[in-house]
């Protein structure tokens, strides 16, 4: 009898799991016919508002500059949270999300990595020879005012969820790397969509140990208003006219006065005010890059993918004066690209993504 019972018991066993594994497979063929724009967030493939119409403030507009196509490729990684190992029930999120392409990973789940995937990642930066540089660094060797080593990478974190301070510093300074640490500064010290934001003392300790410079993330622009475009990030939705802010003579005024009092916050309380900005949700448009550098922003960072390279001079040289190869098409000045690392992303992926040209 209890042999009977055993072998019900693998009976039923297996009729959950082909019942399971059939929903799986359902799931994925319908999702297979249906736009993945999650993914496609995530590889920064395109601007969802690109297309939409703006008009460029009067003596703002962004520089349009080419880029030498031969010079070397220099990546800037984008990452978000941590946590320290993974529980089996997010391991089956990640392997159907992965494989299945299926949408079983919410917005924190996504965008947290496992302390261990981002040590690995370290680890393969480490033993590939490539150090870690600064986005100042990066800018300064693009105008070909400084040289940075043969295999340079930008590492960058958004948010500044406690996660940075548990698990990404210990493992930064551990590896011998340094981060760039996108804050927003209307949010510090509060518990925020999920995210449990640093405080300032919290930041300051960080960036005086030399491992994280602190740069802006906005002040009170990383939300969401609905429009007639649908749901917009509120600087996109100004910029388009869709939204009238309360108390500004202009849309142009509204984010002005929010970018340059995120710099002003970081100054007062980090002891040097931010000279980089990472737009929330990944993406801008040309007239609002143009304010970011009109408020003070040397350039803006957002997830388009692509790596970074060195400018063209007018005569067809390269930024430091040397034969320059073919020139690819025009590329705003200000904007820098960047590679977004998920929950997703496999350790082959990361080195692929390391690999690819992307631009």
């Amino acid at each position: 009898m209890a042999r009977r019972r055993g072998s019900i018991s693998i009976f039923g066993q297996a009729l959950l799991v082909g019942a399971v594994s059939g929903v799986l497979f359902l799931a994925a063929l319908v999702l297979m016919t249906m736009p993945d724009r999650r993914a496609s967030l995530e590889r920064g493939d395109s601007n969802p508002y690109a297309a939409l119409h703006t008009e460029t403030p009067e003596d703002t507009a962004v520089e349009a500059v080419l880029f030498d196509a031969n010079s070397r490729a220099v990546p800037i990684l984008c990452h978000h949270y941590f946590r320290a190992n993974t529980t089996p029930l997010q391991f089956v999120k990640i392997l159907g999300a992965l494989f299945l392409n299926l949408p079983l990973l919410g917005d924190m789940d996504l965008w947290t990595q496992t302390a261990a995937s981002f040590e690995n990642q370290l680890s393969y930066l480490a033993s590939e020879g490539y150090a870690s540089i600064g986005l100042e660094d990066l800018v300064l060797w693009q105008m070909g005012a400084k040289e940075i080593p043969p295999k340079s990478v930008v590492i960058t974190i958004d948010d500044a969820d406690r996660s940075v301070l548990d698990h990404a510093y210990p493992l930064l300074e551990r590896h011998g790397f340094k981060a760039t640490l996108f804050i927003v500064t209307s949010q510090v010290g509060r518990r925020w969509e999920g995210v449990d934001c640093l405080t300032w003392d919290d930041l300051k300790r960080l960036s005086d140990t030399g491992v994280f410079t602190i740069e802006s993330h906005s002040h009170d622009l990383h939300r969401k208003v609905s429009t007639p475009e649908g749901r917009l990030p509120v600087f996109v939705a100004a910029s388009l006219g869709v939204l009238d802010p309360a108390g500004y003579e202009s849309w142009a005024q509204f984010v002005i006065d929010d970018l340059r009092k995120s710099r002003a916050l970081i100054g007062e309380h980090i002891g040097r005010e931010a000279r980089f900005l990472a737009w929330p949700y990944g993406f801008a448009n040309a007239p609002l890059d143009s304010l970011a550098v009109l408020a003070g922003f040397t350039s803006t960072c957002t997830m388009r993918l692509g790596t970074n390279r060195r400018f063209l001079t007018d005569g067809g040289a390269n930024a430091n004066g040397t034969a320059a190869g073919e020139a690819r098409a025009t590329w705003p000045r200000h904007e820098l690209r960047r590679l977004t690392v998920t929950a997703r992303t496999s350790m082959n992926g990361f080195r692929k993504m390391l690999a690819e040209d992307g631009d």
